[in-house]
C-alpha cells in the first residue's frame, strides 16, 4: 500500500499495484484455510463469492480498478457455480448468498456501477453492463415455469437494448452530473440488438414450433427471481424512457422502434402463430438497417469504430446468408471475392477521407 500510493515513482507504484493483486489473490487461500481449521465446510459458489466481495471492498477502498475487475471475475465464477448447484443443497447454505446468485442481476448493477464511476473506469463499467446482461438472459433462459414462453423471449429481446440505451435518462434524474458513460452504454445497447438481430436471422431457430407449458399460478410466477429482477429492471427502464420520449430525436426513434419490432416478432411467433419466413426476413432487414445506420454515422462523424462496425457487421450478414443456404462452389467465391474487395476499397476510401477533412 506504501509503494502504491506513491505517485511520484512510477516503478513504486506498479510495485504496490502487484503486491496488492497478490494480497486479493491470497485473500482466498486465506479463507479457505480458516474454514478447515474450523471445520466450517460449504459448497465452491461460497468461497468464490465471499472473496469477491472481499476483493471488492479492497476495490471500493483502494479506488483500484485492477481489483475491482479480479472481484467481477470471482462473483462472476461464484455465479456460474451457484447456478449449477442443486436446489436440494441449497436447504443448509446461507440464504443471503443464495439471494445474491438468485439476484444477480440487481446485484451486479449495484456492487458494479458505482465503482465503475469511483475508479472513473470506462472498461469497469463496460464489463459491469455485460455482467448485468448476462445474468439477466441466464436467469430468463433457465426459466421454465413461465407457461408463456413468447412474455420471456420478448423481454429477454427488449429489455437489455432499451436499458442501456435509456441508461442515461434515470442516471440524470438522479445525479446529472453522472453523465460520463452515457454514449458507453448506448454503443453497448446497439451491439446487442445487432448481435441478437443477427443470431435471430437464423432460419433454423423459426422452423420448430413452441411447445406448450402447463398453465400455473400467478402468484408463484411473481416470485420467481428471474420476474423480480425483470420487474425492477423493467420499471428502470420505463422511468428512463418516459424522460426521453420528451424530446425525442430521430436516432432514438429508430432505435425504439427497432426495439419493439425485435420483441413483437418472437411473441407472435411463440404466442399467436408461427412466423417462419417472415420473422427471418424481418431481423435480416433490422440488421441492415443497423449496419448502414452505423457507416452513415462513421462518415458522418468520423469515427472508424462506428464505420468499421458497420463494415464488419454488413460483410459478416451476406458471408453468413450465402454459407446458411445451399448455393453453389462458384457463388460462394465470387461473394467472398466481392466482399473482401469491397472491404479493401471502402477501407481505403474511408482513411483517405478522413485525411481529406483534417
Amino acid at each position: 500500500f506504501y509503494l502504491w500510493r506513491d505517485p511520484t515513482q512510477g516503478r513504486h507504484c506498479r510495485l504496490g499495484q502487484g503486491l496488492l493483486l497478490l494480497g486479493a489473490l491470497t485473500l482466498g487461500a486465506n479463507i479457505a484455510l480458516m474454514s478447515q481449521m474450523f471445520h466450517q465446510s460449504g459448497a465452491l459458489y461460497q468461497l468464490y463469492l465471499i472473496w469477491g466481495l472481499g476483493v471488492l471492498a479492497m476495490a471500493y477502498s483502494l479506488r483500484l480498478t485492477l481489483l475491482g475487475m479480479l472481484a467481477m471475475v470471482l462473483i462472476g465464477l461464484g455465479y456460474v457455480r451457484g447456478m449449477s448447484q442443486p436446489e436440494f443443497l441449497a436447504i443448509t447454505e446461507l440464504s443471503w448468498l443464495r439471494l445474491i446468485i438468485q439476484h444477480m442481476p440487481v446485484f451486479a448493477g449495484l456492487l458494479f456501477i458505482p465503482l465503475a464511476y469511483w475508479c472513473r473506469s470506462r472498461w469497469m463499467f463496460r464489463l459491469s453492463a455485460i455482467a448485468v446482461v448476462a445474468a439477466l438472459e441466464w436467469n430468463l433462459i433457465n426459466f421454465d415455469l413461465w407457461p408463456y414462453p413468447g412474455w420471456i423471449a420478448a423481454i429477454a429481446c427488449a429489455l437489455p437494448p432499451a436499458l442501456l440505451w435509456s441508461y442515461g435518462g434515470f442516471l440524470g434524474r438522479i445525479q446529472p452530473n453522472l453523465q460520463e458513460f452515457n454514449s458507453t452504454a448506448r454503443t453497448l445497447g446497439i451491439t446487442f440488438l445487432s448481435l441478437s438481430c443477427y443470431f435471430l436471422s437464423f432460419h433454423v431457430l423459426w422452423d420448430s414450433s413452441p411447445s406448450v407449458k402447463p398453465l400455473v399460478e400467478v402468484t408463484s410466477i411473481l416470485l420467481e427471481p428471474a420476474v423480480i429482477d425483470s420487474l425492477i429492471l423493467g420499471s428502470l427502464t420505463i422511468w428512463a424512457w418516459i424522460k426521453l420520449l420528451r424530446r425525442v430525436e430521430s436516432t432514438t426513434k429508430v432505435v425504439a422502434t427497432m426495439i419493439v419490432i425485435s420483441a413483437l416478432v418472437p411473441y407472435w411467433h411463440l404466442s399467436i402463430g408461427i412466423l417462419p419466413i417472415l420473422a427471418v426476413l424481418i431481423f435480416n432487414l433490422l440488421l441492415f438497417l443497423i449496419d448502414i445506420g452505423l457507416i452513415r454515422a462513421g462518415l458522418a462523424e468520423g469515427k472508424r469504430g462506428l464505420f468499421w462496425g458497420g463494415m464488419v457487421l454488413l460483410t459478416l450478414q451476406i458471408l453468413t446468408r450465402m454459407l446458411e443456404y445451399d448455393t453453389g462452389l462458384l457463388v460462394k467465391s465470387i461473394v467472398l471475392f466481392l466482399c473482401g474487395l469491397g472491404i479493401i476499397g471502402a477501407g481505403l476510401w474511408f482513411e483517405r477521407y478522413l485525411n481529406y477533412d483534417l
